[in-house]
């Protein structure tokens, strides 16, 4: 995914909600061009926890991990 639809995608999280900060997060069959705003599901990395409002702005590279900004 391109740098500027990341980062696109980024600012219209932003605007919907308190995002915090982008981690990565484990999701189950990551597309290989994400949708915007698809849901993250399982576990992020800094939290270790079940984060519901997760957000996917792109895919990791190295992983079948979704780029994700979580918000609360």
């Amino acid at each position: 995914m391109e740098r500027k639809t990341i980062l696109l995608c980024l600012m219209v999280l932003m605007l919907l909600g308190n995002c915090i900060h982008a981690e990565h997060c484990e999701t189950l069959n990551v597309p290989d061009v994400p949708l915007c705003g698809m849901v993250c599901r399982y576990w992020c990395e800094s939290t270790r926890r079940h984060v519901k409002k997760a957000y996917c702005i792109g895919k990791s590279l190295l992983h079948s991990h979704c780029i994700c900004v979580v918000c609360d």
